[in-house]
């Protein structure tokens, strides 16, 4: 069915290659062309340079020999006037309160931070003191109550806060330290930044080192019959007359038992040491005002305290019967009718101003005049004393209720600081009016008592307020309020000067 079959060979030319042919073009460019020019340099010169051969061994520097006593006599001439004039400035307050401002200036009142402490906050308890430390970067607070009506049943807080801190938290302390009793009144060492002092309701002076963490208790004043019975109103820091390059400063208490006491601390020994006790008695108020019924030897409570900054000898006190006191740390007289007490008293009264209707809650001697005092009370008026008669210089009345707290301005001789029954911080500038405040600022819009105030010493510009709330509030003033002027200072002293005669 197949076969075999054979068949011829068939061949088809390749067609895929073609022959190249090749041409020769030229590239479309120009000739180049060269051309050389000279260098625009300028022409050298040479010159000898202006020193000497010095041997190579010699290593000392040499120096131009000046046998002339013309500089020797010349300082010798000016030496005496030259130290003349130093002892002089030393002896100047031109610059008293001059703080060197290097930031923008600052038209308006504002208030960078607003503090509270929840755990407290809930509590209910009041903010009943403020204090900056040294550094003027730490703000405390002594949390309490006013509302006492027998012995002090309330746990207290004593709160710090860093404003400087990155991540501050405004509704919680740095440091929170539980007391006993209502802390009522609290105060930074003006030279060790983490030491503070706390008085209590129960009348003890208490001391914290907050740079301890763990143990930051310091000392506690001994519950001794012959210390503080009552409620410690006000604790301060006095400075020691210097006696070598270091500071050292002791404490000083006031008490509604009437009695003042100034405390030696030692940080080392962890102890508290009275050293002066003084006692203020109903016969130190000005005869005529003292009821009839209340005994002169009768103990008057001292509601506050406050040393003057040229004197530290020289004190004031107020006092819960409306009394304003001059004083004297070196006062001798005994009190009479006082009898069985180990510690040894003294009356440190010198002169009786006109007192108050009622309670004195704040006393301040101003920074710039050594008579000048400023006092406020329940009667709702300030009063502007010269310690060298007995009625005011002058008085305000705000009508803003109590006035809790009075501050003189550390830069500004003219101006001073009340805070208020219904919420308000008042600013007085006398240079504007003796009758109306500078400004009114409202702390809180529930009109609530602003009881603590204190202005920072070392940034002039701002200043805190506690309130009843629980709140403590940064103000920062305006430039108006704390650049200091010499003419100011003159000015206090014509004005007090002036109202004498």
């Amino acid at each position: 069915m197949f076969n075999d079959e054979v068949q011829e060979v068939i061949t088809l030319p390749s067609s895929w290659k073609v022959e190249r042919s090749l041409n020769d073009a030229s590239c479309q460019t120009r000739n180049i062309s060269y051309s050389e020019s000279a260098t625009q340099s300028s022409y050298t010169a040479e010159i000898d340079i202006q020193t000497e051969d010095e041997s190579s061994e010699r290593i000392s520097p040499r120096f131009i020999e000046d046998n002339s006593k013309a500089l020797s006599n010349f300082l010798l001439r000016v030496y005496p006037d030259i130290c003349e004039q130093l002892k002089e400035n030393e002896k100047s307050h031109a610059f008293d309160g001059y703080d060197v401002n290097w930031e923008d200036e600052i038209d308006t009142i504002t208030c960078p931070y607003t503090l509270s402490h929840k755990a407290a906050v809930q509590e209910e308890l009041e903010v009943t003191s403020v204090t900056w430390n040294c550094r003027g970067s730490v703000i405390a607070a002594a949390y309490g109550r006013h509302d006492h009506e027998s012995w002090c049943t309330h746990k207290s807080v004593l709160c710090t806060w860093n404003i400087e801190m990155k991540q501050l938290d405004t509704s919680k302390a740095d440091i929170a330290l539980e007391v006993d009793s209502c802390l009522m009144s609290i105060a930074f060492n003006p030279e060790n930044p983490p030491i503070i002092v706390g008085g209590t309701f129960s009348g003890e002076v208490l001391i914290w080192d907050l740079s301890q963490d763990d143990d930051n208790f310091f000392v506690c004043s001994s519950k001794n019959i012959e210390l503080h019975q009552e409620p410690i109103t006000k604790v301060v820091w006095l400075e020691e007359p210097i006696s070598s390059r270091a500071r050292k400063y002791k404490l000083v208490s006031v008490s509604t038992d009437g009695r003042a006491f100034i405390w030696e601390y030692d940080h080392i020994g962890k102890s508290l040491k009275i050293e002066q006790g003084f006692l203020l008695l109903a016969a130190s108020m000005p005869k005529g005002i003292m009821k009839s019924k209340l005994r002169g030897d009768a103990e008057m409570g001292v509601t506050c305290i406050s040393f003057m900054k040229d004197d530290p000898d020289i004190f004031v006190l107020g006092s819960e019967s409306g009394g304003v006191f001059k004083c004297s740390v070196n006062s001798t007289t005994i009190p009479s009718g006082i009898t069985n007490s180990g510690v040894d008293l003294r009356s440190p009264v010198t002169l009786s101003l006109q007192p108050h209707s009622g309670p004195v809650y704040a006393v301040n001697c101003s920074p710039f005049h050594r008579n000048v005092i400023l006092s406020c009370g329940m009667d709702a008026t300030a009063n502007i004393y010269s310690l060298l008669q007995m009625k005011p210089l002058f008085t305000l009345e705000p009508e803003a209720g109590y006035i809790f707290n009075a501050q003189w301005s550390q830069t500004r001789a003219l101006v001073f600081f009340l805070s208020t029954e219904n919420g308000k911080l008042l600013i007085y500038d006398l240079k504007a009016s003796q009758v109306k405040p500078a400004h009114s600022i409202d702390v809180n819009t529930e009109k609530m008592p602003v009881y603590a105030m204190e202005i920072n010493s070392k940034r002039s510009q701002l200043i805190a307020t506690g309130d009843a709330k629980g709140d403590i509030c940064i103000w920062s003033l305006n430039d108006d309020l704390i650049n200091f002027t010499q003419k100011e200072v003159s000015a206090l002293e014509n004005m007090a000067s002036a109202m004498l005669d």
